[in-house]
């Protein structure tokens, strides 16, 4: 076999495989074997804006986990047990009347930081189960590790709910959602779309309807585009917050793009933004309830090692 014949049958293979792989049926189910590690870097940023009477009263706050899922089994149903735990966190806000506040679990323990108890989360285990799809069915030991740090919280209900959207049971099962659970239990191809509502909480109560469309297929990996809207539950009970109940009415746009391993339905990388604006209603202040423009930006990323 002459050098040109041997080049032209390396491309056509190339092609010929290439053609195979993007052929195969495309499901995004969860294919993954016990004792499968993953590790991922998830960092969550939750920014509102808002002036009172000229004075600025923004609250920011980012928080950065790096989590380790570990496949401890599978059932005969094809339903995965998973272990996940986090290995570090750190949390960074600066909330009006308190100023800056941070934790990093990687330096110890802070007494000077209200979020030192989150020292309590690190390493510890929690389960969850996933379904064929890598759907959440059901999370272990989220809430009571939650109920241990918040119960040593410094800083008053202000903290602690806004902790709660960040490390409670809900905030968990979000957090899968972005990483996996993008199968919908068949053949899928290019173009495809589906959605899913979610409602989570952060301090504000979020009710947000994501639409998923499939953009491109390649190499192994589906690249996903994210659109939806998001708005405040107006069901929501106010939050309490030095003697003032405070309530919103917020909405906006979802955008972002998801780019998803095939072979295990896991994602690489995660990117979601929410940018919302509104009214923010302040009752109980000493002129009455108060009304005030509001916006607020909420993003997750998360980054598989």
């Amino acid at each position: 076999m002459n050098s040109l014949t041997k080049v032209l049958f390396f491309a056509c293979s190339v092609v010929f495989f290439a053609a195979c792989s993007s052929s195969k049926p495309l499901t995004m189910n969860m294919a993954v074997d016990q004792g499968s590690s993953f590790d991922y870097a998830i960092t969550t940023t939750n920014d509102m804006g808002m002036s009172v009477m000229g004075q600025d009263m923004s609250i920011t706050a980012q928080s950065l986990q790096d989590y380790n899922f570990m496949v401890k089994a599978i059932q005969p149903t094809g339903v995965s047990d998973i272990d996940f735990k986090i290995s570090r966190m750190t949390f960074d806000a600066t909330i009006p009347m308190a100023g800056d506040v941070t934790y990093d679990s990687d330096k110890g323990a802070d007494e000077s930081s209200p979020f030192n108890s989150l020292g309590g989360l690190i390493g510890k285990t929690m389960e969850a189960s996933l379904n064929k799809q890598g759907t959440v069915t059901s999370i272990e030991g989220a809430d009571e590790l939650l109920k241990q740090v918040l119960s040593k919280m410094k800083g008053g209900d202000q903290i602690a709910d806004m902790l709660e959207g960040y490390i409670g049971e809900s905030a968990f099962k979000n957090i899968f959602s972005t990483i996996t659970g993008f199968s919908q239990g068949k053949p899928m191809k290019v173009g495809d779309t589906w959605t899913k509502n979610v409602e989570v909480s952060s301090g504000v109560t979020m009710v947000t309807d994501y639409t998923y469309t499939i953009r491109e297929r390649a190499g192994g990996k589906v690249t996903i585009d994210v659109t939806g809207n998001a708005k405040t539950d107006p069901d929501a009970e106010p939050i309490e917050a030095q003697g003032m109940k405070i309530s919103y009415n917020l909405s906006g746009p979802i955008t972002g793009v998801i780019v998803v391993d095939e072979k295990t339905g896991w994602a690489t990388t995660s990117d979601i933004q929410q940018d919302l604006s509104g009214k923010m209603t302040m009752g109980g202040t000493p002129m009455g309830d108060m009304k005030i423009d509001a916006k607020m930006k909420i993003g997750t990323s998360a980054k598989r090692k």
